[in-house]
């Protein structure tokens, strides 16, 4: 990520429902001081994580990428697509392995060697679509056409993002607990809870925290995947298995920036900026620990009953550490709500 420090609010929120369907899984967060962390696929923005990579080409490049690669073109075009997110993977977990070796965390992640990506994209190649049957590539691109082609290239590059979609996890925090749209949104209509943590005396309690940062045009990654292509398009296309392995030791083009991660894992629409996010990515989605002294606070929508008043203080009854309670409410005269102590 970037090198730059961004130092959160003392103090981050949660918002919860307790209705029956979600209501242990809340209540298991004061029990057990473990929280979820999610894929990113599944959270309510289908933009999340998921930005738009153009890979499209005209038909003159195509006859160019083929004619480089040859009978070995599906090979050699999975396998770009395969380095362009090995690339970024493996550099995010060099981040989360530093970060956690910082803060002496037992989690790692494992890099994605060059041996297996040639493995994944050299059986993808003996599936290939594309086969010469004693024609030109070129010619093949021709009677194929561009969109039949970059169509291929977008449904492989889509498993590529499941994939990667699957090795992290990502669990998001607001900065403000009184915000009328989040109560509305996340926490059943104001009638659940919002749990606040504190982030000042725990510091390492989320791991590679960062804000979000919201933008009013979707971001388009093109010149990373373009770079690969056109350096493997020169590449000796043999038909032995040593050559992928042989193009794997190769230096290419494939550096993700830090900007570049920061857009693909931190860039939202501006549609959402009222979310004022944090976000916390780590190795893997699931329950991940975090310290019992990181719930500090619970604040009752203003809809709450007296039902989950009474179940939220025997949540907070069985905690070592004291946890406070308060009451959104609505503000006179004005469209805004005050936390207020119970």
């Amino acid at each position: 990520m970037t090198k730059e420090e961004v130092t959160p609010p003392s103090r981050l929120y949660k918002y919860r429902s307790v209705l029956p369907a979600s209501r242990d899984f809340t209540e298991a967060i004061f029990r057990t001081n473990k929280v979820w962390y999610s894929r990113a696929s599944a959270f309510n923005d289908p933009f999340d994580c998921d930005h738009f990579i153009d890979v499209d080409r005209s038909l003159e490049e195509w006859q160019q990428i083929m004619e480089g690669f040859g009978e070995r073109f599906t090979a050699g075009v999975t396998f770009a697509v395969g380095k362009l997110f090995q690339s970024l993977y493996n550099r995010f977990a060099e981040h989360l392995n530093e970060t956690a070796e910082a803060r002496s965390q037992p989690q790692r992640l494992n890099p994605i060697s060059d041996e297996r990506l040639s493995a994944f994209s050299h059986r993808m190649g003996e599936e290939a679509e594309f086969t010469s049957g004693g024609r030109r590539p070129g010619e093949i691109a021709d009677e194929a056409g561009p969109d039949r082609l970059n169509r291929f290239l977008d449904q492989y590059l889509q498993e590529a993002k499941n994939a990667l979609d699957a090795r992290f996890g990502v669990f998001s925090l607001a900065t403000d607990p009184a915000n009328i749209l989040m109560w509305s949104h996340y926490s059943d209509d104001h009638a659940g809870i919002c749990i606040e943590f504190d982030t000042e005396s725990q510091p390492g309690a989320f791991p590679n925290l960062h804000p979000v940062r919201y933008s009013e045009e979707s971001p388009v990654i093109e010149k990373r995947f373009a770079n690969i292509l056109m350096n493997l398009k020169d590449k000796d296309p043999s038909m032995d298995e040593g050559f992928l392995a042989r193009l794997a030791r190769d230096d290419v083009d494939a550096e993700w920036t830090d900007h570049e991660i920061r857009v693909w894992f931190l860039t939202k629409s501006l549609l959402w900026a009222y979310e004022r996010e944090w976000r916390s990515v780590v190795p893997g989605p699931g329950l991940k620990k975090i310290p019992a002294a990181t719930i500090s606070g619970v604040v009752l929508g203003h809809k709450a009953t007296d039902e989950v008043e009474v179940m939220v203080r025997s949540w907070v009854r069985r905690r070592r550490r004291k946890v406070t309670i308060s009451r959104a409410t609505k503000r006179k005269g004005a469209f805004a709500l005050d936390l207020v102590p119970i």
